[in-house]
């Protein structure tokens, strides 16, 4: 996983326990997802603000997170916040010091 603070480095790896990948919600529906699990995603209250109401909504349940040696990824210009890749070494990059 990669913190979002601006460097691009992933920071810590963990598992896929589970996945609830939404169909269009309307905002009420939006917002009782999100509170019927709050007590796993521990969300700020600007973080509830951003993601409460959105139509669509992909809330992943991880396991087993550790922190790791921090490594660049090779950002491909179309790249989503999730990606699948075979193995991690594939889109590793040497950190510039």
């Amino acid at each position: 996983m990669i913190e979002n603070d601006g460097k691009g480095l992933i920071v810590v790896k963990g598992e896929v326990a589970g996945v609830i990948n939404s169909d269009r919600l309307s905002e009420e529906a939006s917002i009782q997802l999100i509170k019927d699990h709050m007590e796993k995603l521990k969300l700020t209250d600007d973080q509830l603000m951003r993601w409460s109401g959105k139509r669509y909504l992909c809330l992943i349940d991880l396991k087993n997170v550790t922190s790791i040696s921090p490594f660049a990824y090779e950002r491909a210009g179309n790249m989503d916040d999730w990606i699948i890749v075979e193995s991690i070494d594939d889109i590793k990059r040497e950190i510039s010091v």
